[in-house]
Order: structure tokens, then sequence, then C-alpha cells
């Protein structure tokens, strides 16, 4: 017996363009799932046409048809199916119903009957599509690469790699080898300075990361780690300035940054710095950019800034530069007895969090000690206070 196929019964009954047509509808994930109607066996489908949506009303004849009449499945399907576009009116089975009839050969496969050992047709011509559109991915991947001088970028971003990006960034596993092949194209054009300037564009594309991720970064980072000191450091001042942009889309990058900024000089810390204050949304926000001087270890940017840094960033920046240990307790000391003298009765929680992070951070110093004794002398009103602070 032959395999009942949807495909091979609607081919039979349409214009080759026709035919076409309606697989690329298909492919192009034009067919709704189907609804159920009132007859048994019988459903609903839409499909989205160019400027509009049409209803397709097909018997699901794997079902209703027996076995022995399946080679006249293209009569039945004639005689029962509906669609309510023009072509449908005028010339019978049209577009819509060659796409519903993909969906139902991917969806139901083989039906009630014993299998020949060949692939469906959809499989067939959905293989030979994907072989087609990697081909295109690979050759446009290398071609934006290797194009020196090319003008319209956004040509070749916008029809492959925003296909790459939207597909096999977000199914890293299904796309492994497509993924392994163009990440050997760059590995193979790092020779190439110009080649490798055009990757470093690439890595550092808003666009893709945000779309892509982790797993964007994820598959740049070793290419990432063999390049230009100079590229190096364009990715990584673009990097911080997206992630500080957004950084509830991209918090797992954050670690990574940190990681890498260790190991750079202070003069090109200072540079990202001063990339993220000029290109970030946030205008130059002052605590954004301590805290990132804080995040890449500036100790020079936050020594400058000294003056501006509340308790807390100063007691971080203790911990990236132990030299000025003491001379930050003493500014620590001068602004806890100044915020002890204007502290309103009963809210305490702040300069207690401060004292505490002190204490756990830096140790119980002398100077520390100091601040104790100083709110014990100054402020034996604020019993709480003491009180809360002779328990840390």
């Amino acid at each position: 017996m032959l395999e009942f196929s949807y495909l091979r019964i609607v081919q039979k009954v349409t214009e080759k363009y026709t035919y076409q047509r309606g697989l690329r509808f298909f492919l192009d994930g034009r067919v709704e799932s189907g609804t159920k109607m009132i007859l048994q066996n019988w459903q609903i489908f839409n499909v989205i046409g160019r400027k509009k949506v049409y209803t397709v009303k097909m018997p699901l004849l794997h079902l209703l048809l027996p076995v022995r009449d399946f080679q006249a499945g293209e009569k039945a399907l004639e005689e029962s199916v509906l669609c309510n576009c023009e072509y449908f009116e005028i010339n019978g089975v049209c577009k819509h119903i060659v796409a519903v009839c993909a969906h139902l050969d991917k969806k139901f496969g083989i039906k009630k009957a014993k299998k020949i050992g060949d692939k469906s047709l959809i499989n067939t011509f959905f293989e030979v599509e994907q072989k087609k559109k990697y081909k295109k991915w690979i050759e446009d991947f290398q071609y934006y690469i290797e194009a020196q001088g090319l003008q319209d970028e956004s040509n070749v971003l916008s029809q492959t790699m925003e296909s790459i990006v939207s597909e096999a960034f977000q199914n890293t596993t299904k796309y492994k080898e497509i993924l392994n092949k163009l990440g050997q194209i760059a590995q193979d054009s790092l020779v190439d300075y110009q080649k490798e300037k055009r990757i470093a564009n690439l890595i550092s594309n808003k666009k893709f990361l945000l779309l892509a991720n982790n797993s964007w970064w994820k598959f740049w980072k070793p290419i990432f780690g063999q390049m230009e000191e100079k590229n190096k450091l364009q990715i990584l001042q673009k990097l911080w300035t997206i992630y500080i942009n957004s950084p509830n889309q991209l918090s797992d990058l954050r670690e990574d940054l940190i990681d890498i900024n260790k190991k750079l000089n202070e003069k090109q810390k200072n540079e990202i710095i001063e990339y993220v204050a000029e290109n970030s949304y946030l205008n130059k926000d002052e605590n954004t950019l301590l805290q990132l001087a804080l995040d890449i270890s500036c100790k020079t940017y936050l020594e400058k800034k000294i003056e501006l840094l509340d308790p807390i960033f100063l007691i971080k920046l203790v911990q990236i530069a132990p030299d000025y240990t003491e001379a930050i307790e003493i500014k620590l000391l001068n602004q806890v007895k100044l915020w002890s003298d204007f502290l309103q009765l009963g809210r305490y929680d702040e300069i207690v969090d401060v004292m505490k992070k002190w204490k756990s951070t830096l140790g119980w110093s002398e100077i520390f000690q100091e601040a104790e004794q100083y709110i014990r002398l100054s402020h034996k009103n604020k019993r709480k206070l003491i009180k809360l602070i002779s328990k840390l």
C-alpha cells in the first residue's frame, strides 16, 4: 500500500507555481493550528496572506478515507476542500490549501498505511530548503567578514545575520554544526586585521547581543581572546555601554566583563569609563560610573572621585586599593560623625548598615572604635542607635 500524503495528493491537482507558493507559505509559518468543526474529522485553518487572513476548511482525509481509497485522495480533496480566497472561487485548489496540506503532512505523517522506506515529500522538501538556507548563511557570513569597504552592511545583516541570530542562537544545540562552521570562518579571519575589525563590530552589535543574549557572547568569547588588544578594548567599551543601558537583559555578561577587565591596565580601564560616559543613555550618571569603576577596579578614577564617594563606595574602594585603608577610614569616621549629628531620632537603619559593612569588611580597627565611641559620648539620647551598634 502507498503512504497517505496530503502534499502528493494536492500536487496532482495544482499548478506548479501555485504548489511552490503554497509550500513557501507553510515554511514561512503562515498556517495557524486547526480548529475542530462540528463535522467529525473536519478542521478550519487560518492562513495568513499578505493583505488578509484566509480560511481553509479541510477534511482529515487520512481518517475519513478507507485505506483502499487512498489513491483517490486527490478527487476527494477537490470535492470537499474549501477556501474563501478569490483564486479558489475561479480556479479551485489554491496556495492556501497547499500550505494546509503541508501542515497536515508535517503534523500527522503516514497514517493507516505501511511505510515504504522513503521520506515524506514535505520532509524531503524541508531538508532541501534548510540546506539552501545554511549555505546562504555561510556564504553571507563569510562575505560580510571578507568584503572590505562594504557600504550596505544593513542588507547583509538584516537578511542573514538576523536569521542566524533568531534561529541558530536561540537553539545552539540544534544548530551546533552550523555554528561551528561560522566560528571556524571567524577564527580563520583573524590573520587579517581588516577582517578582525569587522568581527569586532559584529561581536559588539547591540541588536544581536540583546536578541541572542548569553549565547551570542558565549559563541564569540573564544575568538575575542585571540584578537588584537586595540580591538578587544573597542569591544569591551561597547559591551559595557550596552550592559549598563540594559542590565536586566544581560546580567550574566557582567561577570565575564569584570573578569576580563582585571587583566587591563589603568589607562585602558579609564578609556572604558570615558567611553561609557559619552555613549551611555545615563548621560554621565556619577553613581553608575563609580560602580563601573569599582567593577573594573579602576583605582585612578576612584581616587579622583573620592570626595564624591558615599560610605559604601568608600568601603568597596578599600578592597581594591588597600594602600588607602587608613585615609579612607578617616574619611568614613568624619562622615559617620557628621551623619550621626544630624540624624533624626529612630532613623538608624542606614547608618547601622554602614557601620556593619565597615566592621565586617575592614575589621574592628582603632578608627572604627573611635566612630563607635563618638556616637556613645556625643549622642547619649540616641539609646537605640547605641544599642544597635554595640551588637555589631
